[in-house]
């Protein structure tokens, strides 16, 4: 093994301790999605084993832990599909996860949580 595939080894391995790090960091923030790092091979026309790199950071979207309130302003998204959508006072589109509003929040026009109707079919 030469001294690049080594490097590209800790390289790889010191931004997946970031990704690590700040899930720590971020693991008690309301609404926050941990990641994980996903690595690949580095290669040259049909040489395979130049070296190892992260291919990307995928967001896990799994169901955290959801706790009872007696608020009525907050909300919880059960299951890995959802978003909250909100609009800002500019009209700019956002869309999150973490919907935990105060009635402070709730009456601001800083950013508002948009809605829209549904109707189940019937048979």
């Amino acid at each position: 093994m030469g001294f690049g595939q080594g490097l590209s080894g800790l390289n790889a391995a010191a931004q997946n301790l970031d990704v690590i790090g700040n899930n720590v960091a971020n693991s008690s923030t309301v609404g926050f999605k941990s990641a994980k790092a996903s690595f690949a091979d580095v290669y040259a026309s049909s040489r395979v084993g130049l070296g190892v790199k992260v291919s990307g950071i995928d967001q896990r979207f799994s169901t955290g832990t959801v706790s009872s309130s007696n608020s009525a302003y907050h909300m919880a998204i059960d299951g890995s599909n959802g978003f909250f959508r909100t609009v800002d006072g500019s009209g700019q589109i956002a869309y999150t996860r973490n919907r935990s509003r105060t009635p402070a929040m709730a009456s601001s026009s800083s950013t508002t949580r948009t809605s829209w109707s549904t109707t189940r079919a019937t048979t």
